[in-house]
């Protein structure tokens, strides 16, 4: 109802739900004013009760008081019910009356310290005891009604005037304009506020601050803001002589705006964002997912969360999208718009679903932000692709290594800046090998001298994966360093016999393997954590992530994508490496583990959401649902020139813009040929 007379509210309407009040100063004003509300609740459908209805009257009861050209009144039927209203035997019978009375607190000055012996009553933990203070304040309060004053209609336009009171036990006030009461407030006080000086009670009275209600939350902040702009700042300095609190109070909360109304505004704004929407009409009537809808809704009524208004489905105020290319042009704009910022599906569905509506739109987000380019080039990795996979455990020590460098060292006296390090992947025993990788010689240090006393402490100390040091596993004991020199009793083993010794040598490297494999699988569960299995085959297409240290040129920048392709997979090397077909330019290995890569699942413009060959907008005939033709695509031999570019344009044409299984670099230079044989018309 707020929105239908939204236009008139504040000049000449009331409204508060179905309750509206229309007030004039003139009866062919009047007249005027109801026709204009009549007109607005016909378009809208709206009807009133007769019966219920009042018109051309300077008297009129509403929300339980009396509008008069003088003011405001109590009403006389409730005046009534309180004037015979027996004497309280309970406490539940206390707050009814409290309650009753409180309605018309506005009409009794000093209310709440006259009602506080009453107040007593209803605490918890208080025995209900009916005395003399209750049965006065009982009465008093009961004349007080009775007798109850006019209250004068505010002119905004004059002076309005407070006059404050404070007592032993509560604080008064009376609004009044032109020596006629407006309204009265009255408050009880209770703790530390009844140890008050008289000055600080009337003083209390005046700071009372007062709630700013308002959807838009960023303004609860207006006060912390460090910059504002002109026209804030002052808007601001004047609020602020106010004693005023913001709350933001969500939209959904809202019960006095009457939501249902929105769609009518939602539709007036779609018309100037959206091309087509009428279009959308026709489609429900042979459309899966609204077609009983359309059977059982009938215009203007409910069926199931459904309404039809103006030939349009509407669910819990959300407009219902049939599926077809409507639904694709809104995925495409909810997440990919100007102002959408290629966001997840989260987010995505938040944008739709405030306005829109279909089935399974939540799994038609997921599917199509899965395929979209842009957010597969550029969006970081979360999770990478494939699992951890454990290298083989090698059988004796030597057989297996691993080497890496260790690079940026200061040089020493000798020229080496580097280390380079081989560690047998059996024994976990490392050397460390000085080497030399720069020419700079502006810090000399001594680490190379100390390189062999750190080998040494590496290889002795115990491994956390076999359980025993490195060189114990190689040579079946520990090198004696300093502390082992001294005369202590020992109960360490010594094998002279040879048999003896290789059968130790053999039940400690049976050891180190079950140790080794115990560590592995621990690796194993806690690197797959977060990680989802992938298989992937010769033939696939895939995006490729372009890791700094590997493409330090395709990613100086963080703007940069950081993702390319799709590239076509040409060997399964195992589980977790595979080749791809890379254009010459890239000059890298081909080969990357699958946590560089990415399935490609197609764009998002292929995803299919058409009805039927009936819908509009192209010819569906030699359309198949990838739009994928059985001619072969033509094979241009040479280079790329601007000729063979607009051959490949034409063909492009026929068969659409996208064609999947050619090779990336095929149509990046396709792009670049295209956009080189662009001129601006010279005349």
């Amino acid at each position: 109802m707020n929105e239908v007379l939204r236009a008139f509210i504040g000049k000449f309407v009331v409204v508060y739900f179905d309750d509206i009040l229309i007030y004039s100063k003139s009866l062919p004003e009047h007249m005027d004013h109801l026709r204009a509300v009549f007109d607005a609740l016909r378009a809208a459908r709206l009807f009133g009760n007769i019966e219920k209805c009042t018109f051309c009257t300077d008297r009129v009861s509403f929300l339980g008081y009396v509008v008069t050209p003088q003011g405001i009144e109590v009403d006389e039927a409730k005046v009534q019910a309180i004037r015979s209203w027996p004497t309280p035997t309970t406490v539940s019978q206390v707050r009814s009356f409290h309650g009753l009375a409180g309605f018309y607190r506005r009409f009794v000055p000093n209310f709440s310290t006259i009602a506080a012996p009453l107040n007593e009553l209803t605490k918890k933990g208080v025995a209900f005891r009916w005395g003399k203070p209750q049965e006065d304040a009982f009465n008093l309060l009961k004349d007080k009604l009775t007798h109850a004053p006019l209250l004068q209609l505010p002119d905004f336009g004059k002076t309005i005037e407070l006059e404050c009171d404070a007592s032993g036990v509560g604080i008064g006030g009376v609004l009044m304009q032109e020596n006629k009461p407006v309204a009265y407030f009255s408050e009880k006080l209770s703790g530390p506020v009844l140890n008050y000086s008289t000055y600080d009670k009337e003083l209390y009275a005046l700071p009372k601050e007062f709630v700013i209600h308002s959807d838009h939350e960023s303004l609860k902040h207006i006060r912390s803001q460090v910059k504002l702009n002109r026209r804030h700042a002052k808007w601001v300095e004047f609020i602020e002589s106010f004693p005023y609190v913001i709350k933001h109070k969500k939209r959904k909360d809202n019960v006095i705006a009457d939501a249902l109304s929105r769609r009518y505004t939602m539709l007036s704004q779609l018309d100037h964002r959206i091309f087509g929407l009428e279009s959308i009409k026709a489609q429900y009537a042979y459309d899966e997912d609204f077609k009983d809808v359309m059977l059982h809704c009938k215009e203007g009524r409910t069926w199931d969360k459904y309404v039809i208004h103006d030939g349009f489905v509407f669910r819990a105020n959300r407009l219902c999208i049939p599926v077809g290319s409507v639904r694709l042009l809104l995925l495409q704009e909810a997440h990919g718009g100007g102002l959408m910022g290629h966001f997840g599906a989260k987010k995505t569905e938040a944008v739709l679903s405030t306005h829109f509506f279909w089935p399974k739109m939540r799994r038609d987000i997921e599917r199509f932000v899965s395929r979209c380019t842009t957010c597969q080039k550029a969006k970081s990795r979360l999770n990478p692709h494939g699992l951890y996979i454990p290298l083989p455990i090698p059988s004796t020590p030597w057989e297996d290594l691993s080497m890496d460098f260790v690079l940026g060292l200061p040089r020493t006296k000798r020229g080496r800046d580097s280390i380079f390090v081989v560690v047998d992947r059996f024994s976990k025993m490392a050397h460390f090998i000085p080497c030399h990788k720069s020419d700079d010689a502006k810090n000399l240090k001594m680490w190379e001298e100390c390189l062999p006393h750190v080998e040494f402490a590496y290889n002795r100390a115990v491994h956390s994966t076999t359980k025993v040091s490195p060189f114990q596993v190689v040579y079946g004991f520990n090198p004696r360093a300093p502390i082992d020199l001294l005369p202590l009793p020992t109960s360490e083993r010594v094998h002279h016999d040879a048999k003896e010794r290789a059968d130790f040598i053999l039940k400690l490297h049976q050891s180190t393997k079950d140790n080794i494999a115990k560590m592995n699988e621990r690796y194993r569960v806690a690197g797959n954590k977060g990680r989802k299995e992938i298989k992937l085959e010769p033939g696939d297409l895939v995006w490729l992530y372009l890791r700094k240290d590997r493409f330090p040129d395709l990613r100086k920048s963080k703007l940069m994508l950081r993702a390319d392709g799709p590239f076509k997979i040409i060997e399964k090397i195992n589980d977790n490496a595979y080749k791809l077909e890379l254009p010459p330019e890239f000059g890298v290995s081909p080969t990357f583990n699958i946590a560089d890569l990415k399935p490609y699942l197609g764009e998002e413009d292929e995803l299919e959401l058409r009805t039927t060959p009936l819908q509009e907008g192209e010819d569906d005939e030699d359309i198949s649902p990838m739009h994928v033709t059985d001619t072969p695509p033509m094979v241009i031999p040479g280079p790329l020139t601007r000729a063979r570019t607009r051959q490949l344009n034409q063909q492009e044409l026929g068969r659409g813009t996208r064609r999947p299984w050619e090779p990336a670099r095929v149509r990046r230079e396709a792009r670049k040929a295209s956009k080189s044989s662009w001129r601006p018309n010279s005349s």
